[in-house]
């Protein structure tokens, strides 16, 4: 089943560019200046393409809110995760 920003983006080729951006806007805390900016400036030409893209960042912080609990859960995860981070810096 598709979440709600895969089904924007499934939608988005038959929206015009202002119904897009009012329904965009509603699924994240963009505003529909923000949309019209994004699209602006970018300049990405289909409202699917954004759409695609909003979907997969918002399914990477899905995974990576899913990442951050599973750290915390475990005793001691964080401070494992800050040396295992330090060796990286």
């Amino acid at each position: 089943m598709a979440n709600r920003f895969e089904q924007l983006a499934k939608n988005a080729a038959n929206q015009t560019k202002t119904e897009f951006q009012i329904k965009a806007s509603s699924l994240t805390k963009l505003t529909d200046v923000d949309i019209a900016d994004i699209i602006e400036k970018s300049g990405i030409s289909e409202h699917e393409d954004l759409a695609n893209i909003i979907a997969i960042v918002k399914n990477a912080t899905v995974y990576n809110e899913h990442t951050a609990k599973s750290i915390t859960s475990i005793t001691n995860g964080v401070n494992a995760l800050l040396v295992i981070a330090k060796k990286f810096i």
